[in-house]
């Protein structure tokens, strides 16, 4: 891009010409899929909605007039600024919600991973119920299953 460019876009963008905020949203998500590309453990759902996220902010900061740089380089900076703390906000927050003990989409999907393999293994009446211990519910399965169940009964607990 040519000097200045950005700005003048920003100052479109401020008198709310539509094509000029088209014109913003595609480069930010262009942008943003740059700069989220080295944070390894988002999932591309997690850099879109990341994204829509900070494009949000970004308008309003743009309305508002809150991004003073005049140079491409200043704004550019001030976006990836912007993309980079929406990243890690969303990653400190979902640290927070695995510590805290909070189901998150993987635990779900974990969850029905291990009730398909349960489901897909061999009926619980093959050996009358016992385990390769020789005592009933004694086994690896039957762990996985008590985890699974408690899981559940945890997140129907919490969605009351």
């Amino acid at each position: 891009m040519t000097e200045g460019v950005l700005h003048e876009l920003l100052q479109r963008c401020c008198a709310e010409h539509a094509d000029a905020w088209e014109q913003f949203a595609a480069w930010v998500k262009a942008r943003g899929r740059m700069v989220l590309g080295v944070f390894e453990r988002l999932k591309w759902v997690d850099r879109e909605d990341i994204i829509a996220d900070a494009l949000q902010n970004l308008m309003a900061a743009v309305r508002d007039s809150k991004i003073r740089g005049r140079s491409n380089a200043e704004i550019d900076g001030y976006v990836c600024r912007s993309l980079r703390n929406q990243a890690l906000n969303f990653l400190r927050g979902h640290g927070r919600r695995r510590r805290a003990g909070e189901s998150t989409v993987e635990d779900l999907d974990g969850d029905i991973e291990l009730r398909d393999t349960v489901a897909d293994g061999p009926s619980p009446l093959a050996g009358c119920g016992k385990t390769r211990h020789g005592m009933p519910g004694s086994g690896a399965r039957s762990n996985k299953m008590r985890v699974t169940l408690f899981k559940q009964a945890r997140l129907m607990a919490s969605a009351r």
